[in-house]
């Protein structure tokens, strides 16, 4: 096999240092929010926006984003599942009193003296013997495509926000003018003045500097996940940077065949975003 590396939005040969965060009051924690809302560039001239979750929203073309497909054919299990049990219900143990007709459903099996006779077992929904039969058959389907998905590594967890300050929910984005390309990122998170944000790669244009082959199968089945790191600081010369890493997986593909065969091992390299403070921030 032939290991390579996913394409990133930045050179390797950057050096930076990412100050150290102690632990953040309210009133520090609001401050480095606010600092950090803004419109950035990085060392590759690519455009980013950060704000505040309920700020302004740059979509992406829809025909352009393509599904997770292992989110999806999850998503669409538990619609299946979710109809299954409300149209079969659950187990009942039907009874009928020979003498008078009355029927009796019990949640739990407890013998009836004479003149009851069991009926034997029935569903407790509306569904019939045939959609319910049909339903098993998604669920049987469906559960052998997520097994049949390729898995990787996620990135990590982001915490949800509190209303203490110490986790805000972000949009982040960016758009590299160069060929007109833009993400915005699943999740994002200002953590105790830190920025962390995940995105699953879901177009071409997302990866580089492999075969075409490669790319096409690594978007279309095994959803690459990209994820930043980043701490602010402003230096004496009035220059605020958002400094830290961005982080993808390894592929490895057969040489010969280009067949993916795995994404692992997160590697990361430098991103430094710059905005300068004495000019009006936007």
């Amino acid at each position: 096999s032939t290991d390579d590396l996913l394409n990133s939005l930045v050179p390797f040969n950057l050096v930076f240092t990412t100050p150290e965060i102690s632990t953040w009051d309210s009133e520090e924690l609001a401050a480095e929010a606010a600092s950090i809302f803004g419109e950035w560039a990085d060392q590759g001239g690519v455009a980013w926006t950060i704000l505040p979750r309920d700020g302004r929203i740059i979509s992406e073309p829809e025909e352009t984003r393509q599904n997770n497909p292992r989110a999806q054919a999850l998503q669409e299990l538990n619609q299946v599942l979710e109809k299954l049990d409300k149209l079969s219900g659950s187990i009942i143990f039907v009874w009928a009193n020979s003498e008078t007709g009355e029927r009796k459903e019990q949640d739990r099996f407890k013998r009836l003296q004479d003149p009851w006779e069991y009926l034997g077992e029935e569903n407790s929904g509306e569904g019939s013997e045939e959609e319910i039969a049909y339903l098993k058959e998604q669920v049987v389907a469906l559960e052998s495509k997520l097994q049949s998905i390729n898995q990787s590594e996620g990135p990590p967890e982001l915490p949800e926000p509190t209303v203490d300050g110490e986790v805000v929910d972000l949009f982040v984005s960016y758009v590299r003018e160069t060929d007109g390309t833009s993400a915005v990122y699943d999740n994002a998170r200002i953590v105790n003045g830190e920025v962390k944000a995940n995105r699953t790669l879901t177009k071409t244009a997302d990866i580089s500097d492999l075969p075409d082959t490669v790319i096409n199968q690594l978007i279309s089945s095994w959803s690459p996940p990209e994820w930043i790191e980043l701490s602010l600081e402003t230096g004496e010369d009035g220059i605020a940077r958002l400094t830290g890493e961005l982080w993808r997986l390894h592929v490895t593909y057969d040489g010969s065949s280009y067949s993916v065969s795995s994404i692992h091992t997160p590697y990361s390299r430098p991103l430094i975003l710059t905005r300068d403070d004495r000019k009006k921030r936007p």
